[in-house]
């Protein structure tokens, strides 16, 4: 039975395209038939084989909006108000999905909004592969509930509401400064692990994540298959009460093949129905939902980009994430650092992954809330980055790290390095921790002298380690000179 002719979904009217790329553009239909496409000049052929096609178009340069005609016999399909622009992906979990609407003056922010050259596209959840939607009759339940699913719109009331409050004010952040078109994709998944998002064979890549992969296949082995279709049906018609105001609490999803916790399972549900659409960069926030396996995060999020690079098929598609704030954890509260060893995980990309940028926000988390409301900061902040590295502005984007610790006489010396330096001298004292060889805690004020702190150690027999902003919880109280919070730092002296 042949395949009915279609463009792949993220194609639609109002969208934007990457200038200065060859943008793929592709879809399924009859096999052995002929597809033509035509856009501003360009005119491309192909042949569908096992009813799939692609084309790849000639790069685009900025310009008026274009209309695209992609015909197969007497089927054809016509797309308009495209724009030619920088497009970008945001993903991750609930902190990247939180809508505006939900934001510190959210409420006053929508209904002034109109940035006609700013794109945007939103993604619908999609629990497991196959999965039917979580469709809203009203669009405004949930974060991750949605009306419509990867369809292009404005950037306007109403389109707006229900939007990536990080996506949109990187977006028009963007926009103010450069007045081209801009798109954003916002594709995350509320309260997911990492390995989610990654497809199976990259596991194979480390032993221990391999191990980490073969225990959860272990585990759903080990599933009653008939109790979890009750319990996994009971789920479905929960979430339709919930969907329908019957009650408003979101139900605990059971255990099993369905389960979206599952390494891959978002990899396949999600993403792979926008690859291998071009995209200028990645905006990453996650990292919440795997605190209690920090050991195994970095190289987790380092196959996520080379698993994402290859299918975008991009080498250097560069990826700006966010590092977590400051937060009070309850999940272990016997181990105050799991945040902490979290952020350091974290950091460990961005200083061995080219292409890599990092995002520290310790100063503008909510202790109390995992889920801060003032989501423009974080927004800011991976603009300038972007800006400094994609657009090669001389902006101060970086927060001051760590580049290394001696003890020199009685006296620990911290280096570093980044944009912020000199670093600022703070007027309130500021004490950082250091571990002396019977694993004792001492906590020294912190001199900060332009591109090092000095701690004295006088007292301490043999200090052994130093770190700084470890705590989930932490206060930052160290800045550069461009008011960015030094990064979290551990360093065995």
């Amino acid at each position: 039975m042949s395949e009915h002719f279609q463009l792949a979904e993220i194609f639609n009217s109002h969208m934007v395209l990457q200038r200065d790329a060859a943008v793929k553009v592709w879809g399924s239909g009859p096999n052995k038939s002929r597809v033509t496409l035509t856009i501003s000049q360009q005119l491309h052929s192909t042949i569908i084989s096992h009813n799939k096609w692609c084309i790849t178009l000639e790069p685009l340069c900025l310009g008026p909006s274009l209309e695209m005609k992609v015909t197969c016999g007497d089927e054809t399909i016509i797309i308009t108000d495209i724009l030619i622009g920088d497009v970008y992906l945001g993903s991750g979990q609930s902190n990247m999905a939180m809508p505006l609407r939900e934001t510190d003056n959210g409420d006053l922010d929508l209904h002034s909004i109109n940035l006609p050259e700013v794109r945007l596209c939103d993604m619908v959840v999609k629990p497991y592969e196959g999965s039917t939607a979580y469709i809203s009759p009203d669009d405004i339940i949930g974060w991750e509930i949605k009306t419509s699913d990867l369809k292009w719109q404005p950037c306007s009331w109403p389109h707006i509401h229900n939007f990536s409050s990080i996506g949109y004010h990187f977006a028009s952040h963007l926009y103010e400064a450069y007045k081209i078109p801009i798109g954003i994709v916002n594709c995350s998944f509320g309260g997911r692990p990492i390995c989610t998002w990654i497809r199976e064979d990259y596991f194979k890549e480390d032993d221990e994540l391999l191990a980490y992969y073969k225990d959860f296949e272990q585990r759903l082995k080990e599933v009653d298959p008939l109790a979890y279709m009750k319990a996994f049906g009971e789920y479905l018609v929960n979430i339709c009460h919930y969907i329908s105001k019957q009650t408003t609490i979101w139900p605990t999803e059971p255990f099993g093949p369905f389960d979206t916790n599952t390494p891959s399972v978002l990899y396949h549900a999600m993403l792979e129905c926008i690859v291998p659409f071009h995209f200028k960069a990645v905006l990453w926030y996650q990292g919440e939902s795997d605190e209690l396996i920090s050991h195994l995060y970095a190289q987790l999020f380092k196959i996520l980009i080379k698993n994402w690079r290859e299918v975008f098929e991009n080498p250097t598609l560069p990826f700006f994430y966010v590092q977590l704030p400051n937060f009070n954890t309850q999940t272990n509260p016997h181990d105050p650092y799991l945040w902490g060893k979290q952020r350091l995980a974290q950091e460990q990309v961005t200083r061995t992954v080219p292409h890599t940028y990092m995002v520290v926000t310790t100063d503008i988390g909510e202790k109390e809330d995992i889920h801060p409301k003032d989501k423009r900061p974080v927004a800011t902040r991976l603009g300038n980055l972007v800006q400094k590295y994609l657009y090669n502005e001389n902006i101060a984007a970086e927060s001051p790290r760590l580049q290394d610790a001696k003890l020199i006489g009685s006296y620990i010396h911290l280096f570093f390095q980044g944009d912020g330096l000199p670093l600022a001298k703070s007027d309130n004292p500021t004490y950082i921790n250091v571990v002396d060889d019977l694993g004792k805690n001492h906590l020294l004020l912190a001199e900060v002298d332009d591109r090092q702190i000095l701690l004295d150690c006088t007292a301490i027999s043999m200090p052994l380690k130093v770190h700084y902003c470890l705590e989930s919880a932490c206060e930052a109280r160290i800045f550069g000179c461009n008011a960015l919070p030094v990064a979290p730092f551990y360093k065995i002296l």
